[in-house]
């Protein structure tokens, strides 16, 4: 069973585990360049249906297509193993401080609405 974490308690315990499950594979396999972990959209919201993608935010110091490829790589993986797709936005530190110069709508709905998992979840084990 899956302890309720602060800030992720709205979501069910197959979300949960499958969260912690994509933020320890991140944080496996992009040790020290990890900055910012974050669900956002309507899981984050309390709002999604039964079919609806988790949608997270990876911001990484340094991020390429290729880097961006095996974070997406790691999403199917969760969602084979736990049947709720993780929708995944690969950004590098640079592109997120860029959108918050810009304040894109992204940006602010981010901001807003997400829930910061590296905070909600704590350090690794």
């Amino acid at each position: 069973m899956t302890k309720t974490r602060p800030g992720l308690d709205h979501l069910t315990e197959k979300e949960q585990e499958t969260l912690l499950e994509f933020l320890a594979g991140l944080r496996d396999r992009f040790d020290g360049i990890v900055q910012e972990v974050v669900l956002f959209g309507s899981r984050a919201r309390g709002e999604a249906q039964p079919e609806s993608d988790m949608d997270v935010l990876v911001v990484l110091s340094q991020a390429d297509l290729a880097t961006s490829k095996l974070v997406r790589h790691l999403a199917v993986e969760v969602w084979l193993r736990h049947g709720i797709y993780v929708s995944t936005r690969v950004w590098s530190q640079a592109h997120w401080r860029r959108l918050e110069e810009l304040q894109t709508l992204l940006y602010q709905n981010i901001r807003r609405d997400g829930i910061d998992l590296l905070e909600a979840v704590g350090p690794a084990a």
